[in-house]
């Protein structure tokens, strides 16, 4: 059962709230080790806080993945860039988990969807890949909106997840959640620890935060 461990507010500011899930009957039938978890979300006028503590209250070691599905709402998808990720080493998903290199100093989801297809053929795809020890922050551009997102993740997250499902990758009963058309107007840019677990032995605890800050482009910008 999750619960509310703390909430804050003030006027104009700020809004906050920590949840809060520890090891119950459920979660051990699943999972067979103690842990408390707490996910604190903060809104600003123009930026959003997340911070992921995870706590080893076992009598043993525990090891873990994670990552926060933060799926950023764009205007058009068409016209949005990522920049930030040259020179990273990534795992494509979509083609078969392939280790590869970005190259491209602006990471479009149009043209990544092509590289990504398993054909190699040019014919679309879609987007999901991890990026392993990415630098901190991220700048996107979302040209339709005239918005630029930043996106700051602490180092303790040693991924980063970029994921679009493009035309096909959550159609019909493929994404019962998720609109035919919803592509066209989200794009995450996922903290993430996958490419090895990380261990917590007794008492010790990981934290992992995102800050993400958007702001109006100047005219010309």
């Amino acid at each position: 059962v999750v619960s509310i461990s703390s909430a804050d507010s003030k006027a104009d500011t700020h809004a906050q709230v920590t949840l809060q899930l520890e090891a119950n009957d459920v979660t051990r039938a699943a999972w067979p080790h103690e842990f408390v978890l707490r996910y604190t979300v903060r809104l600003e006028p123009t930026s959003l806080r997340l911070s992921l503590d995870i706590e080893n209250v076992d009598t043993s070691s525990w090891d873990f993945t994670s990552c926060l599905h933060t799926y950023l709402r764009v205007q058009n998808i068409d016209a949005v860039s990522l920049r930030g990720l040259k020179g990273v080493t990534f795992t494509d998903k979509v083609d078969g988990c392939k280790e590869k290199v970005e190259t491209n100093d602006l990471l479009r989801v149009p043209s990544a969807s092509c590289e990504s297809s398993p054909k190699g053929d040019g014919v679309e795809g879609f987007v999901d890949r991890i990026y392993h020890k990415p630098q901190e922050t991220l700048v996107m551009e979302d040209e339709a909106a005239s918005l630029t997102w930043t996106v700051k993740q602490s180092t303790s997250w040693t991924d980063t997840t970029v994921f679009n499902p493009w035309k096909y990758g959550k159609l019909g009963a493929r994404g019962p959640d998720f609109d035919d058309d919803g592509y066209k107007l989200m794009l995450c840019i996922e903290p993430t620890v996958a490419a090895a677990p990380l261990l917590l032995k007794p008492g010790e605890k990981f934290t992992g935060t995102q800050l993400i800050q958007v702001k109006k482009r100047s005219q010309g910008s």
